[in-house]
């Protein structure tokens, strides 16, 4: 990492097992984690703007990755200019898309940055779920990045015809492809979603807990055909436009949890979302591994020490055998309490000093 949020030149090398980087807050603790994630998925899951991730009064950062999986070698690099200009490499070639770079080193995080998953709005479960079977499909992230093109430029066709800059026969030539690209994403949805809830079905009845229920269930605003989607943007048309968006489509699908047959987002308490997501993130797991037939690395963000013993034995059965884990701790007893034996030669422990704020 070279000049990385806090981080102004620094290698690490991880264990195949266990990781434990512990550190007061503000050490680059979690920053660690979020070069994992970036060089996983692209992007970081604390900011949309790379360039905040650039050291204060430097340039640009540069973020380098080995990973190895299955006796697969790999090399993921990221550089992001304050002047906007990135690139990215897979194996020493830059990649211009994500197609081919998506789902080569999965990772699955537990952070309480994903919080909106069971506390927000709509659009941040579809964020969630749009990442994941992106993930595991590849021929999903082409139909919904095709989706998300063609529907960016049906609302600047609506924006266009609202200011009179266009006549309205500007916004037709969008909806055949957007009505194609619909049906293709609420098909795979249905498929993808069904190989999850299975999955979620079973981490809750590996819990064992009478007590304890998570049910997910996928509102789909899917219409019967491509024909009936096309015959829906016609008659509202009229509503698209004073809008200048698009209120028909996958966009509009949702995806909620009911704990104890309650939305959790509505009725649930902290510790049963604390829980939700625990067992909604081990349900993720579960899928890449399955689909993907890979094991992704766990991240786990300073969260054993925000539960009680009976929910951190959920998180420890993330903590499976082979399967590299990297947890950040302001403290090790936080780990060791919960019989992590970081003094463990297989086992890696990283103390992180203050240098400056994160």
């Amino acid at each position: 990492m070279i000049s990385f949020r806090n981080h102004n030149n620094r290698t690490v090398e991880f264990s195949p097992g266990l990781n434990v980087i512990w550190g007061e807050n503000g050490s680059g603790k979690t920053s660690i984690l979020e070069a994992i994630y970036s060089l996983s998925i692209g992007r970081s899951f604390r900011t949309s703007d790379r360039k905040q991730m650039i050291q204060k009064e430097k340039d640009y950062f540069r973020i380098v990755g080995k990973f190895e999986s299955q006796g697969s070698k790999s090399n993921v690099a990221m550089s992001q200019l304050k002047d906007g200009r990135r690139k990215i490499t897979f194996n020493d070639e830059a990649v211009k898309g994500f197609r081919n770079f998506v789902g080569r080193n999965p990772v699955v995080l537990l952070s309480p940055e994903e919080q909106g998953i069971t506390k927000g709005v709509p659009a941040e479960r579809r964020m969630f779920f749009d990442k994941l079977f992106s993930i595991a499909s590849h021929d999903y992230f082409e139909a919904l990045t095709e989706f998300n093109r063609v529907l960016k430029q049906r609302n600047s066709a609506l924006s266009a015809v609202k200011e009179g800059h266009q006549s309205p026969t500007s916004i037709h030539p969008w909806n055949e492809p957007l009505a194609e690209c619909a049906q293709r994403i609420w098909g795979m949805r249905e498929n993808l979603w069904e190989k999850y809830s299975n999955h979620l079905k079973g981490v809750v009845q590996k819990l064992n807990d009478n007590s304890v229920d998570l049910e997910g269930l996928y509102s789909s605003k899917a219409l019967a055909s491509k024909e009936d989607f096309l015959i829906t943007l016609e008659k509202n048309e009229r509503r698209d436009i004073a809008l200048q968006r698009t209120m028909s489509g996958p966009q509009k699908d949702d995806y909620s949890f009911l704990f104890n047959n309650e939305d959790i987002r509505q009725f649930g308490s902290q510790g049963e979302h604390k829980l939700a997501l625990i067992l909604i993130k081990l349900a993720e797991f579960k899928f890449i591994q399955e689909l993907n037939d890979t094991t992704p690395i766990i991240l786990l963000d300073d969260v054993l020490a925000k539960l009680d013993f009976h929910r951190s034995e959920v998180v420890m059965a993330l903590l499976e055998k082979n399967v590299q884990t990297i947890i950040t701790t302001t403290n090790l007893v936080n780990v060791e309490s919960h019989g992590i034996d970081v003094k463990n030669t297989n086992n890696m422990s990283l103390y992180l000093e203050r240098p400056c704020s994160n």
